[in-house]
């Protein structure tokens, strides 16, 4: 059996840098295999007593007994990755916004993550004892408070003015502008976007451009009612024809459209969405 409760932060300054928390609880005769998908957003997974496995694509997460705080780091930008629950096992997951997890770092992005999925030390002073404490509370409302307090605490300055701008404008138009346009609306060259990109998201302006059209059309299908064709979400995407639109969509999840709607599953209220296996 597996228990997921999701919530979001209370406090207004960290809603715009952390879009959700999630707790999930797996009975001890648990095993659960699921599939997540590229995002924009970047994920920390925080977990109790647990031995963790990190293979190509692939997370294994088992119950261990010796007590322990244990970390990953997830950049989404990269495809869609499996993971493995078995046995009793307790998991807080921090959900960041785009750029969210840059106004809690001291260093830049590039530094702290290097790699798309990493084991994470003890990274914030204290961190360990107070997620020791969130894991040991029974209430939603007490772990979003003492999640919220700990982060505000590791506030920092961000203000990369340059990036904050053409990703807003990278949303705006749900990943539907070339690089020419950015180019030319910015007034920046190519090579110090890129290098931008590098720096604080951990990839490039066409990798972040190309999940944000993944993901709004994810959205988009899965929200709607009616359901749009396949061939109405490539018109309203800018993809050249359905096919174009099947094979990106394959290219970034591993399975075509039709696999992954009947499928998919959303839990809480803010676009998580997996497929159970």
């Amino acid at each position: 059996m597996i228990l997921i409760k999701h919530a979001v932060p209370k406090n207004d300054i960290l809603s715009k840098y952390i879009n959700s928390y999630y707790f999930i609880e797996t009975s001890p005769d648990n095993f659960t295999e699921f599939r997540h998908y590229p995002h924009y957003r970047t994920t920390l997974n925080i977990h109790f007593q647990t031995r963790i496995e990190l293979n190509e694509g692939t997370r294994i997460l088992s119950h261990h007994a010796p007590k322990g705080i244990s970390a990953i780091f997830t950049n989404n930008c990269s495809p869609s990755k499996n993971a493995v629950l078995k046995g009793q096992l307790n998991i807080i997951g921090v959900n960041f916004t785009v750029l969210g997890i840059n106004h809690f770092l001291k260093e830049n992005f590039c530094s702290f993550a290097p790699q798309p999925v990493m084991m994470l030390k003890e990274y914030w002073t204290g961190f360990n004892d107070i997620m020791l404490h969130v894991f040991g509370e029974k209430e939603v409302d007490t772990k979003v408070e003492l999640m919220d307090d700990f982060f505000l605490k590791q506030l920092t300055a961000f203000d990369e003015s340059r990036i904050i701008q053409i990703i807003k404008v990278i949303m705006e138009y749900k990943g539907n502008i070339s690089q020419a346009h950015i180019d030319q609306q910015f007034g920046i060259n190519r090579r110090t976007v890129l290098r931008l990109f590098r720096k604080h998201l951990g990839c490039s302006i066409e990798q972040f451009r190309q999940v944000v059209k993944f993901r709004t059309a994810l959205d988009d299908y899965l929200q709607r009612f009616p359901k749009p064709s396949f061939t109405e979400l490539a018109y309203d995407y800018n993809y050249y024809d359905q096919s174009d639109f099947i094979k990106h969509f394959k290219k970034k999840t591993g399975q075509n459209p039709k696999q992954v709607f009947s499928s998919i599953q959303k839990f809480g209220e803010r676009d998580l969405y997996w497929t159970f296996k």
